[in-house]
Protein backbone atom coordinates (compact mmCIF):
# COMPACT_ATOMS: atom_id res chain seq x y z
CA UNK A 1 0.00 0.00 0.00
CA UNK A 2 2.82 2.39 0.86
CA UNK A 3 4.42 1.80 -2.53
CA UNK A 4 1.19 2.77 -4.27
CA UNK A 5 0.94 5.98 -2.23
CA UNK A 6 4.55 6.73 -3.15
CA UNK A 7 3.65 6.14 -6.81
CA UNK A 8 0.82 8.67 -6.49
CA UNK A 9 3.13 11.24 -4.90
CA UNK A 10 5.78 10.77 -7.59
CA UNK A 11 3.15 11.03 -10.33
CA UNK A 12 1.87 14.30 -8.89
CA UNK A 13 5.45 15.58 -8.67
CA UNK A 14 6.03 14.63 -12.33
CA UNK A 15 2.87 16.48 -13.39
CA UNK A 16 3.90 19.58 -11.43
CA UNK A 17 7.41 19.55 -12.90
CA UNK A 18 5.98 18.98 -16.39
CA UNK A 19 3.69 21.96 -15.95
CA UNK A 20 6.51 24.29 -15.02
CA UNK A 21 8.70 23.44 -18.01
CA UNK A 22 8.19 24.71 -21.57
CA UNK A 23 6.94 22.11 -24.05
CA UNK A 24 9.98 22.64 -26.27
CA UNK A 25 12.39 21.80 -23.39
CA UNK A 26 10.68 19.35 -21.01
CA UNK A 27 13.85 18.27 -19.19
CA UNK A 28 14.44 14.88 -17.62
CA UNK A 29 13.25 15.43 -14.04
CA UNK A 30 9.59 14.62 -14.75
CA UNK A 31 10.62 11.45 -16.57
CA UNK A 32 12.81 10.47 -13.61
CA UNK A 33 9.87 10.98 -11.23
CA UNK A 34 7.61 8.89 -13.47
CA UNK A 35 10.23 6.14 -13.74
CA UNK A 36 10.63 6.01 -9.95
CA UNK A 37 6.84 5.86 -9.62
CA UNK A 38 6.61 2.99 -12.11
CA UNK A 39 9.31 1.16 -10.14
CA UNK A 40 7.17 1.55 -6.99
CA UNK A 41 4.08 0.13 -8.71
CA UNK A 42 6.11 -2.74 -10.13
CA UNK A 43 7.54 -3.53 -6.67
CA UNK A 44 4.01 -3.49 -5.22
CA UNK A 45 2.84 -5.80 -8.02
CA UNK A 46 5.66 -8.27 -7.36
CA UNK A 47 4.80 -8.33 -3.66
CA UNK A 48 1.13 -8.90 -4.44
CA UNK A 49 1.78 -11.65 -6.99
CA UNK A 50 3.56 -13.61 -4.26
CA UNK A 51 0.38 -13.56 -2.10
CA UNK A 52 -2.59 -15.97 -2.31
CA UNK A 53 -5.42 -15.54 -4.82
CA UNK A 54 -6.90 -12.06 -4.17
CA UNK A 55 -3.49 -10.43 -3.99
CA UNK A 56 -2.30 -12.29 -7.05
CA UNK A 57 -5.13 -10.83 -9.15
CA UNK A 58 -4.38 -7.31 -7.92
CA UNK A 59 -0.72 -7.86 -8.72
CA UNK A 60 -1.66 -8.89 -12.24
CA UNK A 61 -3.76 -5.75 -12.66
CA UNK A 62 -0.85 -3.62 -11.46
CA UNK A 63 1.61 -5.34 -13.82
CA UNK A 64 -0.75 -4.67 -16.73
CA UNK A 65 -1.20 -1.04 -15.65
CA UNK A 66 2.57 -0.50 -15.41
CA UNK A 67 3.07 -2.11 -18.82
CA UNK A 68 0.53 0.28 -20.34
CA UNK A 69 1.98 3.32 -18.60
CA UNK A 70 5.55 2.52 -19.62
CA UNK A 71 4.39 1.75 -23.16
CA UNK A 72 2.69 5.13 -23.34
CA UNK A 73 5.79 6.80 -21.92
CA UNK A 74 7.96 5.19 -24.58
CA UNK A 75 5.66 5.62 -27.60
CA UNK A 76 3.81 8.80 -26.64
CA UNK A 77 6.38 11.47 -27.52
CA UNK A 78 7.17 9.88 -30.90
CA UNK A 79 3.55 9.53 -32.00
CA UNK A 80 2.76 13.24 -31.61
CA UNK A 81 5.48 15.76 -30.78
CA UNK A 82 2.95 18.14 -29.23
CA UNK A 83 1.80 15.37 -26.87
CA UNK A 84 -1.89 15.78 -27.74
CA UNK A 85 -2.95 12.19 -28.36
CA UNK A 86 -6.42 11.72 -26.91
CA UNK A 87 -6.35 7.94 -27.29
CA UNK A 88 -3.12 7.57 -25.33
CA UNK A 89 -4.46 9.98 -22.73
CA UNK A 90 -7.53 7.80 -22.25
CA UNK A 91 -5.43 4.64 -21.94
CA UNK A 92 -3.20 6.42 -19.40
CA UNK A 93 -6.26 7.51 -17.44
CA UNK A 94 -7.63 3.95 -17.39
CA UNK A 95 -4.29 2.54 -16.24
CA UNK A 96 -4.03 5.14 -13.48
CA UNK A 97 -7.61 4.30 -12.51
CA UNK A 98 -6.66 0.63 -12.21
CA UNK A 99 -3.85 1.58 -9.83
CA UNK A 100 -6.22 3.72 -7.75
CA UNK A 101 -8.84 0.96 -7.56
CA UNK A 102 -6.15 -1.54 -6.54
CA UNK A 103 -4.97 0.82 -3.80
CA UNK A 104 -8.55 1.22 -2.56
CA UNK A 105 -9.06 -2.55 -2.48
CA UNK A 106 -5.82 -2.96 -0.53
CA UNK A 107 -6.82 -0.21 1.89
CA UNK A 108 -10.22 -1.75 2.51
CA UNK A 109 -8.65 -5.18 2.99
CA UNK A 110 -6.16 -3.73 5.47
CA UNK A 111 -8.96 -1.94 7.32
CA UNK A 112 -10.92 -5.20 7.70
CA UNK A 113 -7.90 -7.18 8.92
CA UNK A 114 -6.95 -4.72 11.69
Amino acid sequence: MTLLVLFAALTVAAVVVDGTRPAADPGALATAFRGAGYACVLAAAVLLVREPSPGRRLGGVLVAAVALLVGIEVTGPTSDPAGADIGLGLVRLLALGAVVVSACVLASRAGRSS
